[in-house]
C-alpha cells in the first residue's frame, strides 16, 4: 500500500464494533475502502502486511472469542507463523473486527481515539489553476469546487483551512488530496 492509498476498512455489516466504526468514520469525512472480511477475505500477503503493523502480534488479530476459534481442534500457539498465516486465510472468521489500516498504522476494533490518530492525514494541494475572479460587494465569488486563496499559499500542506481570500482579482481553483 504506498502512501496515496486510502484507508482500507475489512469489516462483517452485522458486527456493531464495525457499524460503529463506520458511523464514526463517515462522521468525520475520512475516506475509507470497504471490504467485506468474509467475501473479501485478505489475501495472504495483505495479512503478513497487517500482522507486521501490529504492536502484540497475532493475539492482536486473532479473535479469541469466537465460536470458530472455540472449535480449532489444534493449539495455535503451535503454529508457525506461515500456518497461521494460511489458518486466517481460510478462517477469516479468526480475525477480530474491524481491521482498519492505511498501510503504516492498524486499529483492531472499535476504538475512537486510534481512529483519530490514523485519520490525521493532513490535506495538500496537488493542483492549482489560476483564474480571473469576479468580485461581488467586495467579495470574491467563488463557484462550486473553487476556492479563493493568496497565491503565497497555493503550496501549503496544511488544505484549505483559515486561508484569506485574495483580493487581487485572482481566484484559484485548488484539487486537495489526502496524502
Amino acid at each position: 500500500m504506498d502512501e496515496h492509498t486510502q484507508i482500507i476498512f475489512y469489516t462483517y455489516p452485522s458486527c456493531t464494533s464495525c457499524r460503529k466504526t463506520k458511523a464514526w468514520l463517515k462522521k468525520h469525512n475520512i475516506p475509507f475502502g470497504e471490504r467485506h472480511l468474509f467475501r473479501e477475505t485478505p489475501t495472504v500477503e495483505e495479512l503478513r502486511h497487517i500482522l507486521s503493523l501490529t504492536t502484540e502480534g497475532v493475539d492482536e488479530i486473532l479473535a479469541t472469542r469466537s465460536q470458530t476459534f472455540k472449535r480449532l481442534n489444534q493449539d495455535v500457539n503451535d503454529l508457525s507463523f506461515s500456518e497461521m498465516i494460511r489458518l486466517l486465510h481460510k478462517e477469516p472468521k479468526l480475525l477480530r473486527r474491524p481491521i482498519i489500516t492505511d498501510g503504516k498504522k492498524l486499529v483492531v476494533g472499535y476504538n475512537p481515539s486510534a481512529l483519530r490518530n490514523i485519520s490525521q492525514k493532513k490535506r495538500t494541494s496537488v493542483g492549482c489553476e489560476l483564474m480571473p475572479a469576479k468580485l461581488y460587494d467586495n467579495k470574491l465569488k467563488a463557484g462550486s469546487n473553487a476556492c479563493a486563496l493568496k497565491p503565497a499559499f497555493l503550496m501549503s500542506n496544511t488544505g484549505l483551512a483559515g486561508f484569506e481570500p485574495a483580493h487581487d482579482g485572482v481566484k484559484v481553483r485548488c484539487l486537495t488530496a489526502w496524502l
